[in-house]
């Protein structure tokens, strides 16, 4: 009989909203990414850095965001970065669309 710790599954789900109007000031483009809190399961990572490093930080590290229509995505670590001494030391996301 195998002891196996049990693993923890952590699953960020996002709705991503893209919005564009335009008023007296001028035009303006938004993109939101909304969490899905009864999709989502465990740590949601990018609550967790945006609250760290900061939202200006985030957006720029999503590599897919232009390219992704209005949906439900499933938030993915991609390119980690280790250093020399075997940590993790930056990472990017990507959007994948959930089905």
């Amino acid at each position: 009989m195998s002891t196996k710790p049990p693993t923890i599954k952590n699953l960020c789900v996002v709705r991503l909203i893209t919005s564009s109007w335009a008023d007296g000031r001028g035009i303006h483009f938004k993109k939101s990414l909304i969490f899905q809190k009864r999709l989502s399961e465990g740590h949601n990572i990018l609550e967790e850095d945006s609250q760290n490093i900061g939202v200006e930080e985030i957006f720029p590290k999503i590599v897919n965001m232009s390219e992704c229509k209005d949906g439900i995505y499933i938030v993915k670590v991609c390119s980690p970065d280790i250093d020399e001494s075997g940590y993790l030391d930056d990472y990017d996301y990507k959007l994948m669309a959930k089905v």
